[in-house]
């Protein structure tokens, strides 16, 4: 770990893991993270936040976003979690943004609280030493027994709703017109490098798949896979078939098999084409694999008394 970030730690009393990361209090607010420069660098307050502490603690992280190179950050009832990656100075930032915040919220909610019911911890005989996701922090046992309980029910119900699918196919089909349009209209009229749009063919239809009801799950990866790679032979191949019938006479396909094979140039421009843009609509397939991936682990199997 790096040497500031070390002594930091140390000299504010956090229980600090290289391997597993931190955690501790900050001007009385208890926060877990861990620094990587490779795999990112997490901060997690951990703070009960009702309503009114929520909206506030939110607006602050937006408002600060560039300030700390705030990433997709997280707010729920009882944390505020964040990646942080600044182009420079990680640490620094790292630092500065525990400070701030921690000095921000001593005006929006009470220090040295439960996570989850607020209630102070101190003088409690109920204290454990708890986790979800990776984070640790200190809770009412009874506290984590029913947010255990919660997260249990929740996941149960999601589990038996229904699945959508033929919704989320729908949607992902529409999704993707809209990068199969983007690329044909840039193949026909302009000399941009079109192929790159195609990971919009990908992004647009795992998009919609969301938004028209589908769930977060395997099959989502499937069907946007064969959507996203059918959409794309399809429109390439009307694409070429309008470049023909533009410029060629007589039958459109017929025309269009005969330059495959007799015209080296128009035979290079598909082959390119079509290799360099299925590289995009693969990157875009496996960055959507993976999130989705991420999302399978169920909180309930993160939840651990310490």
């Amino acid at each position: 770990m790096n040497k500031i970030l070390n002594e930091f730690l140390n000299s504010h009393s956090f229980t600090n893991d290289p391997k597993t990361g931190f955690y501790g209090k900050l001007n009385g607010f208890q926060i877990s993270g861990s620094v990587n420069q490779m795999t990112g660098s997490t901060c997690t307050v951990n703070v009960h936040l009702n309503e009114d502490a929520a909206e506030k603690v939110a607006a602050w992280v937006e408002e600060n976003k560039k300030n700390y190179g705030i990433l997709n950050p997280v707010y729920t009832t009882n944390s505020v979690s964040c990646m942080i990656n600044p182009p420079f100075g990680l640490v620094k930032k790292y630092i500065a943004f525990m400070e701030d915040i921690t000095a921000f919220l001593k005006d929006v909610t009470a220090a040295d609280c439960c996570p989850f019911c607020g209630e102070t911890l101190e003088g409690s005989e109920d204290i454990r030493l708890v986790g979800t996701y990776g984070r640790m922090f200190h809770a009412h046992e009874h506290c984590f027994d029913e947010y255990t309980e919660q997260v249990k029910s929740g996941e149960i119900k999601e589990a038996q709703a229904p699945n959508n699918t033929l919704r989320g196919l729908l949607g992902a089909i529409i999704g993707s017109l809209a990068g199969c349009i983007i690329w044909a209209l840039m193949f026909l009229f302009t000399d941009y490098f079109v192929v790159i749009v195609a990971f919009l063919i990908s992004m647009g239809a795992a998009f919609m798949w969301g938004k028209f009801g589908g769930k977060n799950n395997k099959t989502k990866i499937a069907v946007v896979w064969a959507v996203s790679i059918i959409m794309m032979m399809l429109t390439m191949l009307a694409s070429y078939l309008i470049f023909v019938a533009v410029n060629v006479d007589g039958n459109v396909f017929d025309n269009f098999i005969y330059n495959l094979q007799v015209t080296p140039s128009f035979r290079s421009l598909v082959i390119v084409d079509t290799l360099i843009s299925f590289v995009f609509i693969i990157v875009a397939n496996v960055y959507m694999t993976i999130n989705v991936l991420k999302t399978q682990k169920l909180e309930s199997q993160t939840l651990i008394k310490y």
